[in-house]
């Protein structure tokens, strides 16, 4: 497993999933194990979303049970399972990132009409790792990445940009863009 992911793992075994609303102890203690579990073993939302539906009993009360009425239990379950994965996956990046020596990221949104009126002006901004902001919504879709790519060190295949961090990657350029 890749440093991120354990991180992510630790993090949500010391974090209560959000959005849960009105719903029983038990209820939320399965549905934050489903997500620790979804984001352990790899699983995609739409899967954790899936898992999520499986251990809901009573579909209708969990559709009712926070702010929002949702049409159905399964977009609910797709809401939590999309926003505390991504969440999990954000704050296991940053500890990667301090443990590598990253200190500055760039906030990056997904660059279309659904993007939001609270995303959209942090689109590019930079912030130090421990002041990123954390997802400032249910089912965003922003991210953020290294502030920082060089492309003065070379990967070794043609002389073409990696990254900083020594992974030999050569994502430095497309982000770049």
């Amino acid at each position: 497993m890749i440093p991120a992911d354990r991180a992510a793992v630790d993090f949500l075994a010391n974090y209560q999933v959000q959005l849960l609303g009105d719903v029983t102890t038990e209820l939320a203690s399965s549905i934050q194990r489903t997500v620790t579990a979804g984001v352990l073993s790899g699983k995609s939302i739409p899967e954790v979303a899936r898992e999520i539906g499986r251990v809901v009993e009573d579909k209708e009360a969990f559709r009712k049970a926070g702010k929002t009425v949702f049409k159905t239990a399964q977009q609910r379950a797709t809401l939590i399972a999309r926003t505390e994965t991504l969440r999990a996956h954000n704050e296991g990046r940053k500890v990667f990132y301090r443990q590598v020596g990253v200190t500055k990221v760039q906030w990056i949104t997904a660059h279309d009409e659904r993007t939001c009126p609270i995303c959209r002006p942090l689109d590019g901004k930079v912030f130090g790792i421990d002041e990123v902001p954390v997802i400032p919504h249910p089912a965003c879709r922003c991210t953020w990445a290294h502030a920082g790519w060089s492309f003065t060190e070379t990967s070794g295949h043609g002389g073409e940009p990696s990254c900083i961090l020594g992974l030999g990657c050569r994502c430095g350029p497309a982000l770049a863009r």
